[in-house]
């Protein structure tokens, strides 16, 4: 449990360069939205497969993730 807070944490201070700064509630709840779909996604797909090509598009799902993820945080600034 200590390992997943300092993940969240790190999370957090990613965080807190985006639209979210001073919003300690939302980057709490982005933090662990970000990390449980990442984790979801590792877990569920690369974690249990045995060849290389499904690795590499497991990662691709987790790029896809969190670049659309950040795309939204950074589009609700602009608004």
């Amino acid at each position: 449990m200590k390992r997943q807070e300092e993940l969240l944490n790190f999370i957090g201070v990613v965080l807190s360069d985006t639209p979210l700064a001073g919003d300690s509630d939302g980057i709490r709840r982005e933090s662990r939205t970000l990390w449980s779909a990442t984790h979801g996604i590792i877990d569920l797909n690369y974690q249990r497969i045995g060849h290389d090509r499904s690795r590499v598009a497991c990662l691709g799902f987790v790029e896809t993730f969190v670049v659309y993820f950040v795309r939204g945080l950074l589009a609700s600034e602009t608004k």
